[in-house]
Parts: structure tokens; sequence; C-alpha cells
């Protein structure tokens, strides 16, 4: 296994479309700099005469960035502080992260089918769910080199261009960014199901797409609250998309474990189903 996930980690270094994803991914950073460098200015500036305070009347219900589409706010950011934490934190939320991290691994695992490699690598491993876990691993490699591309940006951009930011404490960053992880190795779990069983880039891009923008988790809280009678805070609570876009910095012991909880057995179901997929089909 350790064989083949060196293999895998050494293709997705030497492809081109990874440098590419990460450079998108780069630029959509820059923009959540320059939306909340848009804001600080608003709320900072004599002209518009708008106080932190104000702000957080006008436009917050709650401390969270969750969002429904793709893209932060950089009012919610500057109204809680312009930090290192709030800064990663409001990356998670606004679902960048996720997008560029699905897009990257479909494409990485679709080019596997569409060149036709899968058949000459599938046959290497002892077992051919060991190609599964590979993927797995090559994700959580993927989202750790953004967390460090995004920690880089954010770390340059408080020391040149916010007036307020200060890099601030790094307590309750680590086990968020844990957490976090855990949720996006189930998220990827469930992608590695659809492109084991479908094998198409174009339908596994679209889908990270509905994904990153809430559509499908929307979806599911609405049918668990009008099918299953949940109420829509337990129903939010068992869809996994929307509780790592929900999730803050310094979270509760409980909230920890229910986002774990969730996480592990999410991975668990989607990783047993693609093993079932990948072990039966003749390639």
């Amino acid at each position: 296994m350790l064989k083949y996930i060196k293999m895998d980690l050494y293709k997705l270094f030497k492809s081109k479309f990874f440098y590419v994803c990460m450079l998108v991914f780069l630029v959509l950073i820059i923009f959540v700099i320059v939306d909340t460098k848009w804001a600080e200015r608003e709320v900072l500036s004599d002209k518009s005469q708008i106080s932190i305070a104000e702000a957080e009347e006008t436009h917050y219900a709650d401390d969270t960035f969750y969002t429904s589409g793709i893209g932060s706010d950089g009012f919610a950011i500057v109204e809680l502080g312009i930090n290192l934490k709030n800064l990663v934190n409001a990356s998670y939320g606004s679902n960048i992260m996720v997008l560029m991290l699905l897009i990257t691994i479909v494409i990485f695992i679709c080019n596997d089918f569409s060149c036709g490699y899968i058949k000459n690598t599938i046959t290497i491993p002892r077992y051919k769910w060991y190609t599964n876990i590979s993927k797995l691993v090559t994700a959580a490699v993927i989202l750790m080199v953004q967390n460090l591309i995004a920690i880089i940006a954010y770390l340059w951009a408080i020391k040149y261009c916010f007036r307020s930011g200060v890099v601030g404490s790094f307590k309750g960053l680590i086990p968020y960014l844990a957490v976090e992880m855990v949720l996006y190795l189930g998220i990827t779990a469930f992608f590695l199901l659809i492109c084991d069983w479908t094998q198409s880039k174009a339908l596994g891009i679209s889908v990270s797409v509905f994904y990153a923008c809430q559509l499908i988790g929307t979806m599911a809280v609405f049918i668990l609250y009008k099918v299953f009678d949940l109420k829509t805070e337990k129903a939010m609570k068992m869809v996994i998309s929307v509780t790592q876009g929900n999730l803050m910095v310094g979270m509760s012991n409980t909230v920890l474990k229910e986002s774990l909880v969730l996480g592990i057995a999410s991975m668990f179901v989607y990783m047993t189903l693609a093993n079932i997929i990948v072990c039966k089909r003749d390639y």
C-alpha cells in the first residue's frame, strides 16, 4: 500500500493540473483578502461612519462564516476580528477550500480512467481497494497544501495589507483544522464513490460545484426536515457539507465530538461502498 501511495503522490506533484488548481485556489484566497480589506476600509473610514458594532447589528445574526454559495463575507471577518484564525475559518466557511479540493481530486482520480492508466496499476497492490485508500491519502495531502498556501497568504496580508490585522492566538486552530480534515476526508470518500461508479470527470466536477455551493446539502436538509420530520438544527448536524461550513474555531467539545463522529461515519460508509465497486469491477 505504501508504494501505491508514493506512486500516487509522485503523479500528483508531477501533474500540471495540480499546480493550476492550486494557483486558482491562491486567486480565490486573494479575493478573500481583497474583500476583507474593502470591508475593513468601510468600517474604519471616517466617511462611512460605520462602526464595528453597527456592522455587527446590520449584517450578522450569529457568529459563523457559513455561506450558501462560494465566497466570503468580509464584514463578518472584520466584525469578529481580522486575525489568522478568523481568516482561515472564513476560507472553510466560504466553501473555497472544499471546491478546489474536490475539483483537484476528481481530476486526479478520473485521469486514471480516461487515459486507461488504471488498467496498469489496479493489479499492482495486493487488494484493489488499496487504490481508494491511496486516493484518500492524496486528498489529505492536497488539503494540507491548501492550508499552507492560505496561512502563508493570510500572514502576508496581516503584515502588509490590513490596518487592524493581527496574527492573534493559535488556541483552538489546530483542533479546528483536524476536525475539518476528518470532515473533508468524509466528503472526499463520497466523491471517490461517485468517480469509481461513473468514471466521469465532467460529472464529478459538476457535482463538486453543486456540492460546494451547498445545493446538495440544502436539499438533504430539506428532505430530512420534510420527509423524516427532523428539526432544522438537527437535520443540519446530520449533513456533512453543512456541518463543515458551520464549524468555528474554539468550538465546544460537544460540537467537536459530533463533527468527528459524522466525519468518521461518512468516511467509513462511502469508502466501503467505493471499495465494493472497485473490487467487483473488471478494468
